[in-house]
């Protein structure tokens, strides 16, 4: 059983690269990278790999329409070209991005730290990619 633990830490960039290299399906790894590139919020997430066109490629940004948004404000995402480019020829290519409840997500990214000898997997959740957090 997972302890619980009173905050969440976000992921260093060394860990980043650590995690995604344990990750074997390239889906969840892409989903893992969109997390990581985007800083969205977990539902926004979830709510983008069911509305794929929310991302503009020519623009190389995100735009998530105001009623899907914990704020109400419409909010736009700016990518890098790179990942952009990622992106676009990973959905483009018949795949999708794939979310699970954010439970499922934590044990995995817990798992992936674990196998990728990250400190303190134990404190890492769902909002361990999140850059919006709010206290």
């Amino acid at each position: 059983m997972v302890k619980k633990t009173e905050f969440y830490r976000l992921l260093k960039p060394s860990e980043v690269f650590e995690i995604e290299a344990v990750i074997k399906n390239s889906d969840l790894r892409m989903s893992f990278k969109t997390a990581v590139f985007t800083g969205k919020r977990y539902k926004e997430l979830k709510l983008f790999a069911e509305h794929p066109e929310w991302f503009h490629y020519n623009r190389k940004i995100m735009v998530i329409p105001r009623h899907y948004t914990k704020t109400k404000d419409e909010r736009k995402v700016n990518l890098t070209p790179q990942f952009s480019e990622l992106l676009y020829y990973f959905l483009h290519g018949g795949h999708r991005l794939k979310y699970s409840v954010y439970q499922s997500w934590s044990a995995n990214l817990r798992r992936w730290a674990a196998l990728a000898g990250v400190e303190h997997p134990e404190d890492l959740s769902f909002m361990s990619t999140d850059l919006l957090q709010e206290n």
